[in-house]
């Protein structure tokens, strides 16, 4: 299964729904461009399983619903390592880039002190 921008942001809604499930009546409403098709390929793939009205589980073969009032979507563990891994990695790479961002600001200040002397320092602060 492929996961763009929007697929993961449905995946995300589901997630934080929690225990109480996330209604696919809500889920269509918040997202435009979700479709029952992916639902079920959450269900198939086993990213979110999908539970009618009465608790009875909708099996993974079934491609077409005819009534989706009371069909709720919850979080299956591989959905939840998905985005958690994801979120790691997004933290991972994010930190060291600021650190390494702020030093180049540091040392380009430093430069500008050491050729030029405290008062174009004093005269960019002061702008």
């Amino acid at each position: 299964m492929y996961f763009d921008r929007n697929t993961i942001r449905v995946l995300k809604y589901i997630y934080r729904c929690g225990e109480k499930g996330a209604e696919w009546s809500d889920i269509f409403k918040k997202f435009k461009y979700a479709t029952p098709a992916m639902l079920l390929a959450f269900n198939t793939d086993l990213y979110a399983l999908a539970y009618y009205q009465n608790k009875t589980p909708i099996s993974p073969a079934v491609m077409q619903l005819e009534n989706i009032k009371g069909v709720r979507s919850y979080c299956t563990p591989k959905c939840n390592q998905f985005l958690e891994e994801r979120s790691f990695n997004f933290w991972k790479w994010t930190i060291p880039t600021f650190i390494s961002l702020l030093s180049l600001l540091i040392s380009i200040v430093t430069f500008w002190y050491t050729i030029y002397g405290n008062d174009v320092l004093k005269v960019t602060i002061l702008n």
